[in-house]
């Protein structure tokens, strides 16, 4: 009886995909707020591909990301060309952070060449943003009895903007009666904490409310500016007693005058409230 044997063969095949350099890191820098899409630069010849592939790998390279950030950027799969996709607000990618640099990695890749690249995009700061007080206005108490030098913390403003000249920079009280000024300290976070210094005593039965402005500045062009209105509240202490309006009566009654009877009006004044 004849029998068959079937002898399977497994062939294995290997492809060698040759990374040529290490990692390559190019650099490109754009201002946000541009419409897109905005050119940022050639992957291919920003990370100088021909001179690492051949004449044919780099004819027929492609592009693709290995890492980006959510939709903004899109690379042309046959040239490299780096594009937005979107418009950039700094403020919602980088709120409050000094730098704002958006890291992509993309691959170069043509048979069995394969290239990655690292490509940091430096999001720039425009001046979209003017310094903004949490409240329009705000109600400050001060006793008349007030020593010179107190200070009275208020709110301060938050730009949103953080480029070192785009970000707030100065607070003007005005008007500048000689009254009252601004004291600043540093806090623990790093922001300034803004405070009224009170430069001369105050009399509530001279003028018991004072408004002035507390107006907050950037450095940008065009400088953007807001103001929050301080109304300042003179307290009455008690520094004033009464005082009548004559300091000696003499009146003459008759003896047979019926009770109750008026027979005289007595008036004093207290300057205090």
């Amino acid at each position: 009886m004849a029998m068959c044997r079937y002898i399977t063969v497994i062939i294995l095949s290997t492809v060698f995909v040759y990374i040529r350099a290490a990692d390559i890191t190019i650099f490109y820098q754009i201002l946000e707020e541009q419409e897109p899409p905005l050119y940022l630069g050639n992957v291919a010849g920003s990370s100088n591909l021909a001179s690492i592939a051949t004449g044919d790998e780099f004819a027929n390279m492609r592009y693709s990301f290995l890492k980006t950030v959510g939709t903004y950027f899109t690379i042309n799969e046959n040239n490299g060309a780096l594009s937005t996709n979107s418009k950039l607000d700094r403020e919602t990618i980088c709120p409050f952070q000094k730098s704002c640099v958006l890291q992509l990695r993309i691959g170069a890749s043509s048979g069995t060449f394969f290239q990655p690249i690292n490509v940091n995009v430096t999001l720039k700061d425009v001046n979209d943003n003017k310094p903004e007080f949490s409240e329009s206005s705000i109600v400050l108490n001060i006793p008349e009895d007030a020593d010179i030098n107190t200070t009275y913390p208020v709110i301060g403003a938050v730009d949103k903007d953080m480029g070192d000249s785009n970000s707030l920079l100065t607070y003007e009280l005005l008007p500048d009666s000689g009254t009252f000024g601004l004291k600043f300290d540093d806090s623990l976070s790093g922001n300034i904490e803004v405070s009224i210094l009170l430069k001369q005593t105050v009399d509530r039965e001279v003028l018991s409310r004072y408004q002035v402005y507390l107006v907050a500045k950037d450095g940008g062009t065009p400088q953007r500016s807001s103001m929050l209105t301080i109304n300042i509240s003179v307290t009455d202490i008690n520094d004033n007693k009464p005082i009548f309006s004559r300091k000696q009566y003499d009146i003459t009654v008759p003896e047979d005058i019926s009770v109750p009877n008026k027979i005289l009006n007595i008036t004093a004044v207290d300057h205090d409230a």
